[in-house]
């Protein structure tokens, strides 16, 4: 089977998005079914190198973040019939128009692939943009849904949220589940490696936070929480380490104010390639309070590692992972990142082995991209 798919940009900047169709695409490749990439991306972009696949960059220099790009349109009309089915990845924006008006009722099916831009959360937080979205939906992207041959999910609380976002919704549903690639490096190198660069992280066990330094992340809860579990004499014994990179100046600001009076806590700078690996490996365990994540690609990432998840219950796969024991899950409020820092500082040696344990058999039947890429093709050549 040969397969397109459809994207707003490859940038490494776009977020899981562009990571989780790449992984995607490349377990295709290797399991023997072809796989292209068509963006709206100018030709001249300077990170189209760095795809590792096949890319058709449609869009212009001069185009908004919406991508409007006839190009792209008029290519997908006349080579569509080269690929047996095709997949368009995110909503709100120009290629989502275009698989439609170039596929609908064509013999080449097209489906698509939310990631969680149907989430009700986007609601409440961005009253401004759920009124243009809403206006958005009625008038168009409901329209490009109801046209695919399915929309696929990552989760099956995923599938339950979409349902109540917008109306009219009227859609074909499939849930393909999502995964990511294990790592190749060996993590105990990586982990020691880690650790030697950043010292001041020697000298204890330590919780790690990895990802965009966002509001919707919890950051301020898990601050908090953190710095009340230490006073009162129970998060003593671990430090905590956050990683990546911030949104704006003055919200790392914000942060690292609340975290002035704890001197346990420690920010660090983007992580990627071995060195991101390596902090998953050495940390006793990750967390992540969200307020809303479809997926959290950091989630599977840490499991791959044999490190435990402390996860709130609006990480969307939260359920997979109480189920399998990979980690533990509690509300995204101070009181429950409480009591999954406290929980998992009080367990003993032998409990947070048997759940490492745990973490990793629930990457390889859950979470492995291989998995998630058979689900797909299955979907597809239904």
């Amino acid at each position: 089977m040969r397969i397109l798919h459809l994207t707003r940009t490859v940038s490494p900047h776009s977020g899981g998005v562009t990571e989780a169709l790449l992984q995607l695409a490349k377990a295709h490749e290797q399991a023997g079914h072809p796989a292209d990439v068509a963006s709206l991306d100018a030709p001249t972009a300077p990170f189209l190198s760095h795809c590792p696949l096949p890319l058709h960059a449609l869009g212009n220099e001069r185009q908004h973040n919406y991508g409007t790009s006839l190009t792209y349109l008029n290519w997908l009309k006349k080579n569509h019939r080269n690929y047996d089915a095709v997949v368009s990845h995110g909503l709100w924006q120009y290629h989502g128009v275009a698989a439609r008006k170039a596929l609908a009722g064509s013999p080449t099916p097209y489906y698509v692939f939310p990631h969680g831009m149907l989430d009700p959360y986007f609601h409440k937080a961005y009253p401004v943009k759920f009124l243009k979205k809403w206006i958005y939906w009625k008038f168009v992207e409901h329209l490009n849904l109801s046209a695919a041959r399915a929309v696929l999910f990552t989760c099956e609380q995923e599938r339950k949220l979409a349902r109540t976002a917008f109306s009219p919704y009227r859609v074909a549903e499939r849930v393909t589940g999502l995964g990511t690639s294990a790592p190749t490096v060996d993590l105990s190198t990586a982990a020691a490696r880690f650790i030697h660069k950043h010292p001041v992280l020697q000298s204890k066990p330590f919780l790690l936070f990895l990802g965009r330094l966002h509001n919707k992340k919890g950051l301020d809860l898990l601050i908090r929480a953190f710095a009340q579990a230490q006073k009162d004499q129970i998060a003593h014994t671990h430090k905590l380490a956050i990683v990546g990179p911030c949104v704006s100046p003055g919200y790392y600001q914000a942060l690292q104010n609340l975290a002035s009076s704890c001197e346990d806590i420690h920010f660090l700078d983007m992580l990627n390639g071995d060195e991101k690996w390596g902090a998953y490996a050495a940390a006793d365990a990750m967390i992540l309070p969200s307020h809303q994540e479809n997926f959290g690609l950091v989630v599977p990432e840490s499991l791959a590692c044999s490190t435990p998840v402390l996860i709130s219950n609006k990480v969307n796969i939260w359920r997979e992972v109480q189920d399998a024991k990979g980690g533990l899950v509690a509300e995204d409020t101070i009181v429950g990142t409480r009591h999954l820092i406290e929980q998992w500082c009080t367990y003993s040696a032998k409990q947070k082995t048997a759940m490492r344990i745990n973490a990793y058999q629930t990457f390889t039947t859950k979470f492995a991209i291989q998995r998630s890429a058979e689900c797909l093709i299955a979907a597809l050549a239904r």
